[in-house]
């Protein structure tokens, strides 16, 4: 029972019989699918399957049935990751009749996108935005209405795109970060132990991640130094 191999086998039995309940669950009725993409830290691009359907008691459900690794993110390769993981487990593809995912392009897009291929092959498979991405957008788009808060944000794309324009700024910015950083440990103004004191990047932030908009700002503070140090650098050269 320790044994991770044996451990395994286990989650897989219990996992395989979950999704054969919910499976029965469905029957022969119709059911909508929430899908969701994204990459691991290993850099492997997974797709994520939701069903949504009424059980026997007249209750709207929403099962998670499996994430499956799609070698091919476009919307052609995840239409028959989709098809295949449906007919594997023995549900139709014909009995959809909603889809939801979020605004990425593959997956909404204006043309040839998953919700485009879906609707082609099944017209009544009605596409609605992701309810979980609505209000984010929403709160976004309230921002943008405030002239200060609007005037900040837009301030801090432009900077995180100039310095990831070029790798050569990029790599500044990585030396400029060490020296600070070695500077406040030395000075002992920062905890040194495991995983601490980790090389910190910047990227742009997403409308449909608001924790993004933290992490940007947050790592704006730890690097306010060796940017301000990059910036006078580039303007001196």
């Amino acid at each position: 029972m320790t044994c991770p191999l044996i451990q395994k086998d286990l989650a897989n039995a219990c996992a395989l019989e979950t999704v054969k309940k919910i499976v029965a669950e469905i029957g022969d009725g119709i059911f909508c699918v929430l899908v969701d993409e994204s990459g691991d830290c290993s850099n492997k691009e997974h797709m994520v399957v939701v069903v949504r359907f009424i059980d026997g008691r007249g209750f709207v459900v929403e099962r998670f049935i499996r994430i499956v690794h799609v070698p091919n993110i476009s919307a052609t390769g995840l239409k028959k990751a989709l098809e295949t993981l449906l007919s594997g487990l023995g549900l139709c593809i014909s009995k959809i009749r909603g889809q939801g995912y979020d605004g990425a392009s593959n997956m909404r897009g204006h043309l040839g996108c998953l919700k485009t291929l879906i609707k082609k092959r099944e017209p009544q498979a009605y596409y609605v935005h992701c309810f979980a991405h609505q209000p984010l957008l929403a709160l976004v788009s309230i921002a943008r209405n405030h002239e200060d808060v609007d005037w900040f944000f837009c301030e801090i794309n432009r900077l995180v795109t100039f310095i990831r324009s070029f790798n050569k700024r990029q790599d500044l910015l990585c030396k400029k970060q060490v020296s600070h950083f070695a500077d406040l440990i030395e000075n002992e103004l920062m905890e040194t132990g495991t995983w601490l004191n980790q090389e910190l990047s910047i990227a742009r932030a997403n409308d449909t991640l608001w924790g993004s908009y933290f992490r940007i700002l947050t790592r704006l503070v730890w690097l306010f130094t060796p940017i301000v140090e990059l910036l006078e650098d580039l303007n001196s050269d």
